[in-house]
């Protein structure tokens, strides 16, 4: 991982009009054109008028990360020959990595495919990057498998409720911390929490978005890579749960 990465988390109000997001994406990435990385919600373009719509739109964001020298992660209805998935976007200058939503929830198996492309982490001029989509959270094996994969840095783009909003802080904090990463959380606010935050190695929250502005707001911090390598002596020697992990304990973990 670079030695230092500047990273952004953008709060938006989702307003499922794809021109009127895309405008305020646009925005958001001129507002934080110095990061490295920046990181928009679940679904933050949908209902896009057709393919040809969707391709531009994907062409855009190419040529901002480009132009900007930023990395872009943002969900995205992504328009396939097999069907729609809720995915996630990588967008490294004219190179684009993708993530599909594993666990769907609620009533979203009407509407997308189940994800069909495991855990992938990208290797970037940042860093060893993952991704997944807000209820992936709630499955401890789908970040630990990034982690295994190689994972440095987590985006995660999400659209978590206000009802259980606690868990969002709750979880966050714990699978930062259990597997050693940066968790980069973007949520939607349109009937959810917001509340997009950083959170480093140890659990510790290093930024949040204190006040949900339409159509966004944002908050950005200094990752340091020194901080993973501190997370595995954090509590004394010989406390590296990764490295101490006894898989042949765990087999019936992969049991139906």
């Amino acid at each position: 991982m670079k030695t230092k990465v500047l990273a952004t988390v953008v709060n938006k109000w989702g307003f499922k009009d794809v021109e009127k997001d895309f405008t305020d994406v646009i925005n958001a990435i001129e507002k934080n054109k110095k990061s490295d990385i920046i990181v928009f919600p679940e679904i933050c373009l949908s209902n896009f008028k057709d393919k040809k719509n969707y391709l531009q739109k994907i062409k855009k964001l190419k040529g901002l990360s480009k132009k900007n020298k930023i990395i872009i992660c943002i969900g995205i209805e992504e328009i396939t020959k097999k069907g729609i998935y809720d995915s996630a976007f990588l967008i490294d200058k004219d190179q684009i990595n993708r993530y599909r939503k594993a666990h769907l929830v609620w009533d979203e198996p009407k509407y997308y495919n189940k994800g069909n492309l495991k855990f992938p982490v990208y290797e970037t001029s940042i860093g060893k990057i993952g991704m997944l989509i807000c209820y992936d959270n709630e499955f401890p094996e789908s970040m630990r498998c990034l982690k295994l994969n190689g994972a440095e840095i987590i985006c995660m783009p999400a659209r978590w409720p206000i009802k259980i909003s606690e868990y969002w802080d709750m979880l966050l904090r714990t699978r930062a911390r259990e597997n050693q990463v940066f968790l980069l959380a973007s949520n939607d606010f349109n009937q959810r929490c917001g509340k997009s935050k950083i959170i480093d190695p140890l659990g510790n929250i290093l930024t949040e978005v204190k006040q949900n502005e339409k159509p966004f707001s944002c908050t950005t911090t200094i990752l340091k890579s020194s901080k993973i390598k501190k997370a595995k002596i954090f509590v004394g020697p010989n406390t590296d749960w990764i490295k101490n992990r006894r898989p042949n304990f765990y087999k019936k973990i992969c049991k139906k």
